[in-house]
């Protein structure tokens, strides 16, 4: 058992009645600060990785913040079945500080209440008038007894429900048997508790058999379309559809082969079926992608087949498809974390599935030294010992399946804007010819509220993925006008990535070239590539070309380089906003005397 204790910094007065809940980004922050990304837990995630996913599928069913925050916690004092501590119980007031009463003594209840007495003990409940009383149970250990009221319940069952919903899943990451216990623990809420939105969707819960069978099918239909039996492919699939219609990723493989086989038609209504189902489940049954990545397969499905009516399927999606169903074929590839928290997809020294090291440490320190003789020219520097490569696999990245995914909310944005809301790129070691207009949602450590406030997908994008919110980064629309070209440059550093999701990209001469590769942008596709190389841009076009550009941090950077890093810049943008007003202090000070 662990006996970390809460720093000093950690313990605060409980908040000011009114204070707002933390939100994910802070509920993170927190739990890396107590050491849950150490802690291993089921199917090679952390127990950060567990904890966050837990709390973004409460989200996703619409649960209050309180709930997701509970959720997040839900293990941090050890369970009956997860038996390492996280933070031990006499730090319980610091907890709550932090989260709120709610949270944590929900948190409390799940971490100390055996969980086979709780569901017994609301099972016999049902055979009783008191459908809806409070129950009183006996904690772990034995020596205390916890009156629960129904809406702690209520937050408990849910709890229990997304903790079992994120880990299921069968050895190689595919589906697990677990739908029919959700609806059985569902069948406890109360009437004044708003349900995860799979209950209402109006289909029968299916029985332990048809679930087996559902499954079966699906696996079934898998093999089949591996060996390019298409028929029976799509007979096995609907098969599962028809057995449990509430799994999306069998719909997902039928719009596929859909598609493939021309009928537009049943693909555009397969993709958009999937995209509910998807929307009122909140996780992935099939577990080889995470629900984001099957989110952006029905958008994309859905897009292609209704935007380009008699295409074929498109190559680049093609190779987006094929890029992420590897996993199918590669177990070892299996994602274990949502994109938001982590990278499940990039490399293996990404922000979740990494600690800090004295590797990381020195290579750190090393970076520090380059300070100490910079007198003649004070700069980032470049950052020792990271791969470098002009552009890299977009499809790595866990942004880039969120921007994928939400394309067409986040184009209606873009294309929403006022043209007034733009100005002109005022970099001026940047030569350029024509006219390269930019809106500025973070520029360098500063946020533009009211430019995120007209991007709202955007900037949810840009603050739950490993972006470089400091003075290192930028993120923001760019417009390039029709015969525009920007000449060659590069950024300051390569600890930062940069990626573009193209907007509006008109056919023709309009390209960027990184070291001595040209690529061609995409709508609705990102292009990820160090800036740090010599690069430029061009529209030898009549239309103009649109892309948004956000920055992030390289991802071979460990979590605790990134929290160094980032420390490092708030201390030089505070410093500078003091010195600032230092000096136009003294400035009007001695304009006073002079006058």
């Amino acid at each position: 058992m662990s006996t970390t204790l809460l720093s000093p910094s950690e313990r605060v007065d409980p908040p000011a009645t009114g204070q707002p809940a933390p939100q994910h980004q802070e509920v993170k922050a927190w739990l890396h600060r107590m050491g849950a990304d150490r802690l291993g837990h089921a199917h090679t995630k952390s127990l950060c990785q567990h904890l966050l996913n837990t709390r973004r599928i409460l989200a996703r069913w619409s649960q209050p913040v309180w709930t997701q925050n509970a959720g997040a916690l839900h293990s941090i004092y050890a369970t009956d079945v997860y038996k390492t501590q996280l933070i031990p119980l006499s730090e319980r007031a610091s907890v709550r500080s932090f989260v709120g009463h709610q949270a944590e003594r929900t948190a409390f209840l799940f971490c100390t209440l055996p969980r086979q007495g709780l569901f017994a003990a609301l099972d016999r409940r049902v055979t009783t008038s008191n459908r809806e009383g409070a129950l009183e149970l006996r904690s772990n250990g034995g020596n205390v007894n916890e009156k629960l009221n129904q809406q702690e319940i209520d937050s408990l069952l849910l709890i229990h429900m997304a903790n079992e919903a994120e880990q299921a899943q069968s050895s190689d990451g595919g589906p697990g048997l677990w739908f029919e216990r959700l609806c059985s623990m569902a069948r406890h809420l109360s009437a004044a508790t708003s349900p995860p939105p799979f209950l209402l969707s109006g289909h029968p819960s299916p029985s332990r058999e048809q679930e087996q069978n559902a499954r079966a099918s699906y696996i079934s239909g898998l093999e089949a379309l591996k060996a390019g039996n298409r028929g029976e492919a799509a007979q096995k699939l609907s098969e599962s559809s028809n057995l449990c219609p509430v799994w999306a990723e069998p719909i997902i493989w039928r719009a596929y082969l859909a598609l493939q086989e021309g009928n537009l038609g049943l693909t555009l209504r397969l993709a958009s079926e999937a995209k509910r189902q998807l929307s009122a489940i909140g996780v992935a049954w099939d577990k080889r992608l995470t629900f984001t990545e099957w989110t952006w397969l029905a958008c994309a499905l859905e897009r292609l087949a209704a935007e380009k009516p008699g295409r074929a399927f498109s190559a680049p999606l093609n190779r987006r498809f094929s890029s992420l169903t590897e996993r199918f074929h590669h177990p070892q590839r299996t994602a274990s974390a949502e994109p938001g928290a982590v990278a499940e997809t990039s490399s293996p020294h990404t922000e979740e599935n990494i600690s800090s090291s004295p590797l990381f440490d020195a290579r750190f320190q090393q970076y520090m030294s380059l300070f100490a003789d910079n007198a003649a020219n004070p700069r980032m520097f470049r950052y020792p010992s990271l791969r470098s490569r002009p552009f890299h696999n977009a499809e790595t990245f866990p942004i880039v399946v969120d921007l994928e995914a939400n394309f067409e909310q986040i184009r209606q944005e873009v294309l929403a804007l006022d043209e007034n809301s733009f100005h002109p790129e005022s970099e001026k070691s940047i030569k350029r010819s024509g006219s390269w207009q930019v809106l500025m949602l973070y520029e360098r450590g500063r946020k533009n509220q009211a430019n995120c406030d007209l991007c709202p997908t955007i900037t949810r994008i840009i603050e739950r993925n490993n972006t470089v919110k400091t003075l290192a980064g930028l993120m923001y629309v760019s417009r390039m006008s029709p015969h525009t070209a920007i000449q060659a440059h590069h950024g300051p550093t390569n600890m930062r990535l940069r990626c573009h999701l193209g907007i509006q990209v008109p056919g023709g001469d309009c390209a960027i070239k990184v070291g001595e590769e040209i690529r061609h942008w995409e709508e609705g596709r990102c292009l990820v590539f160090d800036d740090y190389y010599q690069h430029e841009a061009w529209n030898h076009t009549d239309e103009m070309r649109t892309v948004v550009i956000l920055d992030i941090w390289h991802p071979e950077l460990s979590r605790r380089e990134i929290q160094l890093l980032e420390g490092l810049h708030r201390y030089v943008a505070a410093q500078t906003q003091s010195l600032n007003n230092y000096w136009g202090g003294n400035e009007k000070a001695r304009r006073r005397n002079y006058d």
